[in-house]
């Protein structure tokens, strides 16, 4: 039976810096694409600078997310309609929120992918995270019934492989990204934007103080992130939480009870 093939973006990049294949017209002049008049806000540093030497300027595919009013990341952040848009958004079944509507996309260890939304569908993503696990697993030779944990482990001898943790789809992440219309380059390195809706795949439970992707810059136009939602297993907890972050609200619990307690002591009131 012949092999299945993985409906998947595999990349070597993380999902913000990946390109999408572009429509095979002729290059068109800077000039046609000119940057509209309102200056993209610099208020929000991005986290690096991108220049690539081969762009030709050639038109990218729309986007499928809301274009804000004015043009730039200003406008972007404060879009209603994107943070509308990730605020109502619906858990799907067997999921629980890790965060909403954050301005920068997740950073993890074991990233498996991302898709491109033509809506903020929070349950098409969770498909897409599902069916990896189901596509990955269709590769692979099931093992015999009787074989011991130690043979079927051993699969340069046996033939046979395991799904391992970063196979495992334990959750995704949906936002919206501001990308520029065209191949930037030395003679186009700005243009209006567009507005891409990214489903990211992870083979962790995601946690909110590790969604820091907040874009860069490339040439003279900023890539951003906003509405960004981030969704785990419901095996994973509440909220999708770290220890590490429970662990820091209870200390500086501890540590307001401690000093309110020296207060009343000083006032005499123990």
């Amino acid at each position: 039976m012949a092999t299945p093939i993985l409906s998947i973006i595999q990349v070597t990049a993380p999902p913000w810096f990946t390109e999408i294949p572009v429509f095979s017209i002729d290059a068109v002049k800077p000039a046609v694409l000119a940057t509209s008049t309102i200056q993209p806000d610099l208020s929000s540093p991005t986290s690096r600078a991108v220049k690539h030497d081969y762009g030709d300027c050639a038109i990218l595919p729309a986007g499928h997310g809301p274009v804000p009013k004015y043009d730039n990341t200003r406008g972007f952040y404060h879009s209603r309609e994107i943070h509308d848009a990730a605020k109502k958004a619906h858990t799907p079944p067997g999921y629980i929120k890790s965060f909403i509507s954050a301005t920068g996309s997740y950073v993890g260890a074991i990233y498996l992918g991302h898709y491109e939304l033509e809506s903020f569908d929070t349950h098409e993503c969770a498909r897409r995270c599902t069916e990896h696990g189901q596509l990955v697993n269709a590769t692979q030779p099931s093992v015999p019934t009787g074989t011991s944990a130690a043979a079927a482990a051993k699969t340069t001898e046996t033939g046979y492989a395991q799904q391992t943790p970063e196979e495992t789809c334990e959750g995704f992440n949906v936002y919206f990204e501001r990308s520029p219309t065209i191949h930037l380059g030395p003679h186009c390195p700005d243009a209006p934007s567009r507005t891409l809706i990214k489903c990211a795949i992870w083979g962790e439970p995601l946690h909110e103080e590790k969604a820091t992707n907040t874009g860069y810059r490339e040439w003279d136009f900023d890539v951003a992130i906003a509405g960004s939602n981030g969704y785990s297993l419901a095996k994973h907890g509440k909220g999708g939480k770290s220890m590490a972050a429970c662990g820091k609200r209870v200390a500086k619990t501890l540590l307001a009870a401690v000093f309110v307690g020296h207060v009343l002591w000083g006032l005499g009131m123990f």
